[in-house]
């Protein structure tokens, strides 16, 4: 009976020392070369749809509240972007969500998203129709201006 409880303690201490040999096996690697998904590097055109064109629009027309950002120069922008991130750019409750979705992209980044930013193509549509909407406003108010007189 002892001769079996010596082997299964042998055999315990064993298989718990060759664990953590077969799990470096399979785990995986990462280099410098392949830096591990948390700091995958992404493009320009993926941090923009996964962080601004969900509020600004997938084309940077702007939304509820949000501004446009495709009729705006890549200096302006990159410039916009930096001063979110140090807090020198905005006020309020904007300016934070901006800082927060900035401050973990390095300059170079920033003004990578910039020049992507400022080649959108706007949804002349869009634009159109608020165009529309704005001249069948001024054209009411000068009817009501020209009705009171």
């Amino acid at each position: 009976m002892m001769r079996w409880l010596i082997w299964i303690i042998g055999l315990l201490l064993v298989g718990s020392a060759l664990i953590p040999l077969f799990v470096g096996l399979f785990e995986e690697r990462y280099t410098a070369s392949t830096p591990p998904p948390s700091k995958q590097i992404l493009s320009p055109q993926e941090i923009y749809q996964s962080r601004c064109g969900v509020c600004h629009g997938m084309q940077g027309d702007g939304s509820d509240g949000y501004p446009r950002l495709n009729n705006q120069s890549a200096a302006e922008l990159a410039y916009k972007l930096k001063g979110y991130k140090q807090g020198s750019y905005g006020k309020g409750t904007g300016a934070k969500s901006m800082g927060l979705q900035v401050a973990d992209l390095d300059d170079a980044t920033l003004e990578a998203l910039a020049h992507y930013i400022s080649q959108l193509k706007p949804n002349e549509m869009r634009h159109r129709k608020s165009a529309d909407e704005d001249d069948k406003k001024l054209e009411m108010k000068l009817l009501d201006a020209g009705g009171n007189s």
